[in-house]
């Protein structure tokens, strides 16, 4: 996934810091650390989801929060990750790990929702159900 402004062309400098990102990847990018960070301190261990090398903390996910993915896979092998019809930006984390987080909105029903996990190159794509919960907001 790259990360260009609206409308921006590819290898335009505009608006790019010297590693040649765009504040809104760098933004995006920050968000993810941060969060990958605040859940590695979190006391939840997560549960591996059906399909090998997916791990979901919390494995239930209360409306209004997020939730860390962590996908393991071969080296040399990326994954693409869609959540609620929006693709989740991953970051590496080593040659073989892949971090994200998924979102809740306040607003969503609690019931059980597809995450979509395909893996590149190869035709490997499976669905997983995660399970949205309702949560007490007072």
């Amino acid at each position: 996934m790259m990360c260009r402004g609206k409308g921006q062309q590819k290898g335009a400098r505009s608006g790019v810091d010297q590693g040649g990102r765009s504040g809104s990847c760098n933004l995006r990018r920050w968000a993810v650390l941060v969060m990958m960070a605040v859940y590695a301190m979190w006391p939840c261990s997560g549960v591996v989801l059906s399909w090998p090398g997916v791990r979901l903390s919390p494995s239930e996910i209360p409306q209004g929060d997020p939730a860390l993915i962590r996908v393991e896979l071969k080296q040399g092998e990326t994954p693409h990750v869609w959540w609620m019809e929006r693709e989740v930006y991953l970051v590496r984390g080593g040659q073989t790990r892949w971090y994200g987080v998924l979102g809740v909105d306040l607003k969503t029903k609690p019931g059980t929702y597809p995450l979509v996990v395909k893996v590149s190159p190869g035709p490997a794509e499976t669905k997983l159900d995660v399970t949205v919960v309702a949560k007490d907001r007072g």
